[in-house]
């Protein structure tokens, strides 16, 4: 039903690598495991035995076929999740650098999305304030419309 590899519910290789390629894109994992299929559930619990599986120092020995689908999973999704994260932040600089307010698109995805991102009361980089990053783009903003 889902690729060559089946493991119980039908989590495959072939099924991990097309639900990582979607978080790539920012996605959550769960939804799009369920929109192929997958119990939450299930997948939860795949997940979170593929994290233990991953860090037993003798791993990869002693694992079952499903394990090893299960940790080829969790670290497929932090892979993907990294991916994603990078790739975002990449789109919120572009669209901030040019003027574009969809840059706030950009950060809200990464907020709902990753671990670390979540909304503080005060936004700053270390050792720089907010309006001091705004103030920069706007300068360069400015320094390439002068130029064109």
């Amino acid at each position: 039903m889902y690729g060559e590899g089946a493991c119980m519910s039908g989590l495959t290789f072939d099924l991990v690598e097309r639900i990582a390629v979607e978080v790539e894109k920012g996605n959550y994992p769960e939804v799009v495991a369920g929109s192929m299929g997958l119990d939450k559930a299930y997948f939860s619990k795949s997940w979170t035995l593929g994290q233990e599986v991953g860090a037993r120092p003798s791993f990869p020995e002693g694992v079952s076929d499903y394990e090893m689908v299960c940790a080829t999973l969790a670290w497929r999704l932090e892979q993907a999740g990294n991916i994603a994260e990078l790739t975002l932040l990449s789109k919120a600089a572009e669209h901030a650098e040019k003027g574009r307010s969809t840059w706030t698109f950009f950060v809200t995805v990464l907020e709902r999305t990753r671990p670390g991102w979540q909304r503080k009361d005060k936004l700053e980089a270390p050792g720089r304030s907010v309006e001091d990053e705004l103030a920069e783009i706007e300068a360069r903003k400015a320094a390439r419309d002068a130029a064109a």
